[in-house]
Order: C-alpha cells, then structure tokens, then sequence
C-alpha cells in the first residue's frame, strides 16, 4: 500500500464525504467543522505556519490532518495539531503517523511548541509513541504537548522579561526530578512564564539542587577512592563469588538437559 500525504490549497469536498459520513456515525462533528469552517473562511489553514494534508491511498483520500496557530493561547509560537481523523479501513497501516510526522516536520522551525487535545485513551498512546507527552496541568484545551525547541530562541527572547516556555524545557524538567523544593519549583514556573525570571536564575537554582543530591555521591566516592586496596579486594571477592555461583548454576543446566552424554561415551 502505498500512502501520498499532500498539502492541501484547496478543499476536494467531493473526496471527503466518506470521511464525514463515517466520522458522524462515530458521532464526531470535527470533518463536517472542517469542511464548514473553510467554506466560510473561519479557518481556511492559511495563515503563517499553518497547513492541511490529506493522506491518498490508491486515490482515495483517507485521512485528514491540520495545523493551526493555537487559538487557545494568546501566542503565535505555539501551534495546535487537530482535526486528524483516518477512515476505520485504513488505521493501524501508518497512515495516521504519516500524517502527524508531515504536520510535525511543517511546524519545526516556526512554532515551540505543539499542542492537542484527545480524550481517547488508544489516540493519547499513538501520540506519545510519536513524541507527545501529557501536558503538565492537562486542561479542557490540550492534553499533549511537543516542544520543538528546547529553551527560549535567542532571537525573540533576549531578555529575562520575555516570557518562556516551561512544557518540554529541559532545566525545568532537570527540577522536577531533582529538585525537592516543590514550592521553589512552581514558583519558578509561574514567574518564568510571565517573564518574571530569567534564565540564569533557573538554572542557578537547578545547580544548588543538583549539587545538593550528588554531594554524599561525592562523599562515598572519596571514602571509597581513599582505601582502593579496599575496592579492588570487593571486586575481586564479587568476581569469584559471581563464577561460583555460575558454574552451580551450569552444572545445573547440563545436568537438566542432559549435555554430560560425552562424558558418558568416554566411560564406555
């Protein structure tokens, strides 16, 4: 089977009726919205960075995916993956994932993030399973997020006021699993969103925290590198311990399958 992902410039309506048809009998309004909102010019995809793409197979169009400026979020660098949907023949042959990675390979280079919204436990796993992960908070407008840039782009923020992006960001995600000040943490990311704290501050308290959980790390590794005679007769003593153990536990093995019949043929 081969799938053509296209980028739509304008809507074959006659193409899609199987897709509305069976998406309404799903009892999802999203395709007809589709259809509806382009033909009004409410949401024609055509704004910087947005775009539709169907999937073909054989001629006929399967599947639909698009991308838009997220409307929930008074920010152009964020963009919205929605209205993906594939005919029920056609699913679990990667016309869905082709679709998703087109859309995702159109936003890089103009959005930081990518945000959905899915309440259907199979469509949240094919999502991570293609790089989104749960958003942090999930609300009634995304449940998943993608960042496709992994810190604030030097070229529209160069100042600790400009606002950030925390979803995906690696410093912040270093905090969550190092930093035991919950507190620190979300007051941290409330200010960083708002452009109330900069970038050296974060990753200044990211240091102390860090040092802080490596420092008795650092402790036994110098108790230990004071006595090395110490170390190596531990490693020594495991390593004859862990080939005792080993040749029981063949012994075993050969006895169980029967592999000792050489030794038997030599005793005839």
């Amino acid at each position: 089977m081969t799938i053509v992902i296209e980028r739509l410039r304008g809507l074959p309506v006659d193409s899609l009726c199987a897709l509305i048809a069976e998406s309404e009998q799903a009892g999802l309004r999203f395709v007809r919205r589709l259809v509806e909102e382009w033909g009004t010019g409410a949401n024609r995809f055509d704004r910087s960075g947005e775009a539709l793409f169907a999937a073909w197979v054989d001629g006929q169009l399967v599947g639909v995916c698009g991308l838009n400026i997220d409307p929930y979020v008074a920010d152009d660098r964020i963009g919205r993956l929605r209205h993906l949907y594939v005919r029920s023949a056609f699913r679990r042959r990667r016309v869905g994932e082709h679709l998703v990675q087109k859309a995702i390979e159109a936003a890089r280079g103009r959005f930081e993030l990518l945000r959905l919204r899915t309440t259907n436990s199979s469509a949240a796993q094919f999502y991570e399973a293609l790089g989104f992960r749960p958003a942090e908070g999930a609300t009634q407008d995304a449940t998943h997020v993608m960042q496709l840039v992994t810190a604030r782009p030097t070229a529209q923020c160069t100042r600790a006021t400009d606002p950030g992006h925390v979803e995906g960001n690696p410093v912040f995600l270093n905090h969550d699993v190092f930093n035991p000040n919950r507190e620190e943490v979300a007051d941290l990311k409330e200010r960083y969103r708002r452009g109330a704290v900069g970038d050296v501050d974060v990753k200044q308290k990211l240091a102390t925290a860090l040092n802080t959980f490596l420092d008795p790390i650092r402790e036994r590794r110098g108790r230990f590198a004071a006595k090395m005679g110490l170390v190596r007769d531990a490693l020594a003593d495991g390593t004859d311990r862990a080939r005792k153990a080993a040749q029981t536990t063949m012994a075993l093995v050969h006895e169980a399958l029967d592999l000792g019949y050489l030794e038997k043929f030599r005793g005839l």
